[in-house]
């Protein structure tokens, strides 16, 4: 099913253009890939296991065959994944992910060439200590995320977002969604933190740092050495760049 309905009295080819409609997912080359089937949570953590080395998905057809609530192991994220995931319109829920590091999020990097289509995550991604590229769906992205839609909520340091932390030059998220309560320091989006490559026909319906402290500089902290550090994002005690869609872009946004 398509969220996103078109109404006959729109420009039909200049909104297939920008939904992306007419570039529907074929790999570059054609090459042979290995359907797997996943149907329970040990299938997902199986998968987690082989991606550990980033080679080992990028012939492999993933087919979700229907919703997985996360019970045992809630702490899971997969290492890299380079193939192509059809999430078949189903749900991987109770996600909790907590451990220290950056780059998290189901899939902590989603490879060039690699596709992730029609899933929806929810959960809780919150990195311990100072994490940065944090997303609930990905960490790193620079593949193509296709129709996928988070909830839950995203708490991080730097480059944080509801789908992923980062989209990379490479990297093109269409059609997601995303309801999750994000909260970063810095670089803070609903769909992602930074965007570097193409973000087309998007929504977020979550909060973004809604509960921000603004800080006021006194005239005593304020010297002319002082200002380049006080401008600096990294050193400013609050959230800086804070978007709905991205919180920082140099990419495309459509």
């Amino acid at each position: 099913g398509n969220a996103f309905p078109v109404t006959a009295a729109e420009n039909s080819s200049f909104r297939q253009f920008l939904s992306g409609k007419n570039g529907e997912e074929r790999p570059a080359v054609e090459k042979e890939y290995t359907t797997i089937s996943l149907s329970t949570e040990a299938d997902l953590l199986q998968l987690a296991r082989d991606c550990e080395l980033d080679s080992w998905s990028r012939d492999k057809y993933i087919s979700l065959e229907n919703d997985i609530v996360l019970q045992e192991d809630k702490n899971i994220n997969i290492p890299s994944f380079g193939g192509i995931f059809e999430g078949g319109e189903h749900t991987i829920s109770g996600l909790e992910i907590t451990e220290a590091g950056s780059s998290i999020g189901l899939f902590r990097y989603v490879q060039e060439g690699a596709v992730v289509r029609n899933l929806t995550v929810s959960g809780k991604v919150r990195p311990e200590g100072s994490g940065s590229r944090v997303g609930i769906l990905a960490g790193v992205n620079y593949g193509r995320i296709t129709n996928c839609s988070v909830s839950g909520s995203v708490t991080g340091a730097e480059e944080i977002g509801g789908i992923a932390g980062i989209n990379e030059e490479t990297g093109e998220i269409r059609l997601c969604q995303s309801a999750a309560v994000i909260t970063g320091d810095h670089y803070t989006g609903g769909i992602c933190g930074v965007n570097k490559g193409i973000l087309n026909n998007c929504t977020n319906t979550g909060t973004i740092n809604t509960h921000s402290v603004e800080v006021t500089y006194s005239l005593e902290d304020i010297t002319a050495e002082g200002l380049e550090d006080i401008n600096s994002a990294e050193n400013v005690a609050v959230h800086t760049d804070t978007g709905g869609i991205a919180g920082y872009s140099e990419g495309k946004i459509y």
